[in-house]
């Protein structure tokens, strides 16, 4: 399983090096972990910023929470830059 960081664990790794042909080359692995891990990356990032019903995205949340996203988000993100700033 992957850890909070990682799109991918090992496992899955290995899950679709296999589906790829490329499970026994150690090479193609680090090749394929290489393109995938980045991209992984990025749909987390849109998951985390559109609201939506995934796990980590906003629309998992509360409505208050939801909320106050919004605001910090896109409604006034220098109110929470601010402060970071001082």
């Amino acid at each position: 399983m992957a850890d909070g960081n990682e799109p991918f664990g090992q496992e899955a790794l290995q899950e679709i090096a296999v589906i790829a042909g490329v499970a026994d080359d150690i090479d193609a692995v680090e090749q394929l972990r290489a393109a995938l891990v980045p991209m992984g990356r990025a749909y987390r990032r849109i998951i985390a910023m559109v609201p939506s019903e995934l796990k980590g995205g906003p629309g998992n949340e509360s409505h208050s929470e939801r909320l106050e996203w919004l605001d910090t988000q896109i409604l006034n993100p220098l109110k929470r830059l601010l402060p970071a700033l001082t």
